[in-house]
């Protein structure tokens, strides 16, 4: 799943990918489990940090809108 999160290593807003998908990031996101993400430049991946509590807080408002 993609979506716009705080890259710390970046100090600003860009697009990047949850490590898990579907039913297992949704079962995270419910258990406050440790959700780990991927900054992709040009598609590679590049920087990998755990979502602080804001951003997890985004990621189930975006899922709840998809």
């Amino acid at each position: 799943m993609t979506f716009q999160a705080y890259c710390p290593y970046c100090q600003k807003k860009v697009t990047a990918t949850t490590l898990l998908g579907g039913n297992e990031l949704r079962h995270a996101l419910d258990c406050d489990a440790v959700i780990e993400i991927l900054h992709l430049p040009d598609g590679r991946p590049d920087h990998k940090w755990n979502l602080i509590d804001q951003e997890r807080n985004n990621l189930r408002g975006h899922l709840r809108a998809t």
